[in-house]
């Protein structure tokens, strides 16, 4: 009785009769495990492009250097707050709502800028609902960023803003850095605040 061929003596006969046929001493899930580690790979470098994405947004309709446009809003807590009385340092002039996913997630970066701030420069933000509304929302995370109601729409029209949130840098002057649309990382905003306002 003839004994069934070795691994070795198999892969040695496919090898001289047909080179096309895969060797059979190869494990069967060879392929698919390739095929598995692309696709892997395929769909990791399609998550980092998209977080690169988030964390370089878009820039905005501004024109660096032009007069920023006034600024005038309700504050959650009562009053109100106006950019020009910012005037003589930066400005982080924030455009955000509550519902703006994205916008909660840069919340706490935000309000992170603020109490890194120690007077250096501003940070505004302005929503179209109503200050209780804000005054809510800011008591229930411990939040000191300034929140502004702009329930008029006027800033909102006058910074062309069509997208949240939506972040614009004004310097010392009043006169607008730059903008972008969408989240800003607290790395990126204070990289900008450092450079207008050096310790």
């Amino acid at each position: 009785m003839r004994e069934p061929p070795s691994v070795s003596d198999e892969a040695t006969t496919v090898i001289e009769g047909d080179t096309t046929a895969p060797c059979p001493g190869a494990p069967a899930w060879w392929r698919e495990a390739l095929v598995i580690l692309a696709l892997g790979g395929l769909v990791l470098l399609f998550v980092c492009g998209m977080q690169s994405g988030q964390n370089s947004a878009a820039a905005g309709a501004l024109t660096p250097e032009t007069p920023a446009p006034e600024v005038i809003l309700e504050l959650a807590g009562g009053g109100e707050v106006t950019l020009s009385a910012q005037l003589g340092k930066p400005v982080v002039l924030v455009f955000w709502a509550t519902w703006c996913g994205a916008c909660r997630e840069e919340m706490p970066e935000l309000d992170r800028l603020t109490r890194e701030a120690d007077g250096r420069y501003a940070v505004l933000t302005a929503s179209r609902e109503s200050p209780e509304a804000l005054a809510r929302f800011a008591a229930a995370r411990h939040l000191m960023v300034t929140m502004g109601s702009d329930r008029s729409g006027q800033a909102f029209a006058a910074y062309r803003v069509e997208s949240l949130p939506t972040t614009v840098i004004i310097n010392a002057e009043g006169r607008v850095v730059h903008d972008f649309v969408g989240g800003a990382s607290y790395e990126a905003l204070r990289d900008h605040m450092d450079r207008q306002a050096p310790r």
